[in-house]
């Protein structure tokens, strides 16, 4: 089972060789990085590899209001 790599919070989507993790809330600490690795040991533990190229990290911030 992947989640036992991942930190508390943090959640997942599959869909064939592709996933997505994701975190909500507004202090994120070190969790990007905690989840960057635990696929790698998960990639390493499964005798995978990990094609860094196609490996994207986004940051999206809710709208800030105006007034």
């Amino acid at each position: 089972i992947f989640f036992k790599y991942l930190p508390f919070g943090v959640e997942l989507l599959k869909y064939a060789d592709d996933i997505l993790a994701y975190i909500g809330g507004n202090t994120f600490g070190n969790i990007p990085q905690e989840i960057v690795d635990a696929v790698q040991r998960r990639c390493v533990d499964n005798k995978m590899r990990l094609n860094v190229g196609k490996c994207k990290m986004i940051f999206i911030n809710p709208p800030r209001v105006l007034g």
